[in-house]
């Protein structure tokens, strides 16, 4: 079914200013600082294809008692460019890079080329010019940042990202190239064709939805994070722990790899509660949690398993390492203090050691066992480690920290 330009113009305008307006109710509920710009952006961008567009189709019904200004189509190149700089600045923040100072260097750069030797004779064609190839400019370093930052998106996102810039850097790069070319120049009409308007329009409309998936994946990152991760700590919580445990353990027992396990349980934590209070006892739990982030390894898995509990994983971990790496996380709990206080004294930890065996068969078994180690640590007087395994090993004390071990 063949549309008049009419037709296509008018809902090219109204598919604009829909998506614009969904951003701009979606920002209003989600105030994310790259949603902001996004937001702005895109009603930037929307509302300069719509003026620009509108008043290129010069045999538009509607346009025959209008007289039809020059500055209007220039002015609507001026807001997409606009619009665009504000969607890179929300690509940075959405990335959380740094805005170079560069770009700006690039905004100002354009007008005062424009006021310094154009402005004399007021060239609209000169400043359609600047506004379009500053466009491009935009559209190249936006997909250089997507390319970098590939390995953080997903397929969707890269699609309706990468394409729209594609499209949108050539086209805006040629159509002010055309703008050189003499008014009789063969085909110089193309630009002004509602064909090619709509192509620049879905191209506009594509860069929306990729903002958008873009918006909501990170929504969804920041959920499961948030689903995943202990909110005072920030270690793994007990659901993120099964998980990943669960995962290792089965990766070790299909590749008889070693693995350890510790449950470590903060001596007398209530009294440091009712000691000092609450917000004390928050700030040992954190204390411990970030000396447990610098201590361990990258592959490790540290969770806080509950209350003053905290469980630690040793994947392709032997008994030897796991002897070096325990001692070392108890000696260096031992220097931690119970309060801010510098007499306040130090604080001890009791810890049940479990090496994987052939026969565990999930995550619940191998805390178990260190369970029991470490009740047995509990019963002995705390302040030691006790290591349950099918060798279990002495670990070397530390008498001149008055620090006890069983292992």
């Amino acid at each position: 079914m063949h549309l008049d330009q009419f037709t296509e113009v008018v809902s090219s305008m109204a598919s604009l200013f829909v998506m614009a307006m969904g951003m701009l109710l979606l920002w209003s509920r989600d105030k994310s600082p790259s949603l902001r710009d996004w937001t702005f952006g895109i009603s930037c961008a929307a509302t300069g294809n719509v003026v620009s567009g509108f008043f290129s189709q010069t045999n538009l019904p509607i346009l025959h008692s209008l007289r039809v200004d020059d500055w209007a189509i220039a002015g609507g190149f001026t807001a997409i460019t606009a619009g665009y700089i504000l969607i890179l600045r929300g690509l940075h923040k959405h990335f959380q890079l740094p805005w170079p100072r560069a770009y700006w260097l690039l905004v100002y750069g354009s007008i005062v080329l424009y006021l310094a030797f154009m402005w004399p004779t007021r060239s609209v064609v000169a400043w359609s010019l600047i506004t379009l190839w500053s466009r491009a400019i935009l559209c190249i370093i936006g997909f250089n940042l997507l390319i970098r930052q590939r390995h953080r998106l997903s397929a969707r996102a890269a699609v309706m990202t990468f394409g729209p810039l594609l499209i949108q850097g050539p086209y805006v790069f040629i159509r002010g190239f055309w703008l050189l070319l003499p008014p009789d120049f063969p085909l110089q009409n193309v630009f002004t064709s509602p064909v090619t308007y709509l192509v620049a329009t879905l191209a506009t409309l594509g860069l929306m939805l990729g903002l958008l998936i873009l918006h909501f994946e990170s929504l969804l990152d920041q959920l499961q994070e948030a689903a995943n991760t202990d909110a005072l700590t920030g270690l793994h919580n007990r659901r993120s722990f099964t998980l990943l445990a669960g995962h290792e353990i089965d990766k070790a027992l299909r590749t008889r790899a070693p693995l350890w396990l510790l449950l470590i349980d903060i001596d007398h934590f209530k009294s440091i509660n009712d000691q000092y209070g609450h917000a004390v006892g928050d700030w040992v739990l954190q204390e411990i949690s970030l000396l447990f982030k610098n201590v361990v390894r990258k592959s490790d898995i540290v969770a806080r398993y509950g209350g003053e509990e905290f469980c630690v994983v040793l994947p392709e971990t032997d008994e030897h390492q796991a002897h070096a790496l325990t001692q070392r996380l108890f000696e260096s709990i031992a220097l931690l203090k119970r309060s801010r206080e510098p007499d306040s004294g130090a604080i001890t930890v009791s810890i049940g050691a479990a090496g994987l065996r052939a026969e565990d068969a999930n995550v619940d078994g191998l805390v178990k066992r260190a369970d029991v180690a470490l009740y047995q640590a509990k019963n002995a007087g705390r302040n030691r480690i006790v290591g349950l395994g099918d060798a279990p090993t002495i670990i070397s004390a530390c008498d001149e920290m008055g620090i006890k071990s069983n292992y």
